[in-house]
């Protein structure tokens, strides 16, 4: 409808305007592309990462772990397979897939207590 009186608002000759059917018909096809768009995004829960994951399972066996023993904890060899390197400002890590990923060593605070209040929600 939004369409129709748009054309006439717009002041297009009646000859040329759509026929009321056939916007009705495009407003269908177009209802169905947006809810075929919208299930193909829905579902999808974020995953966590491998470091995320690691910082779970420390969470489990060490419950009031703090930020300050989770840096010294989380090393190369300590976790060969998940930690790639450490520095000062930065925890580069191996994802699932094989590829490098960093992450600021500022966001293991977030981290650590998203990981106990997923633990403590069990």
């Amino acid at each position: 409808m939004r369409n129709v009186s748009d054309e006439q608002t717009r002041g297009v000759p009646v000859y040329y305007r759509i026929a009321l059917e056939k916007a009705l018909e495009n407003a269908e096809r177009d209802k169905v592309g947006f809810l075929s768009q919208q299930a193909g995004r829905g579902g999808r829960a974020k995953k966590s990462d491998a470091l995320q994951r690691l910082i779970l399972d420390l969470v489990r066996t060490h419950p009031e772990i703090t930020e300050v023993s989770l840096k010294a904890m989380l090393t190369r060899e300590r976790f060969p397979g998940v930690i790639e390197d450490v520095d000062e400002t930065n925890i580069c890590f191996v994802r699932p897939d094989g590829r490098l990923k960093e992450s600021p060593l500022s966001g293991l605070k977030h981290r650590l207590s998203r990981a106990k209040k997923i633990l403590k929600s069990r």
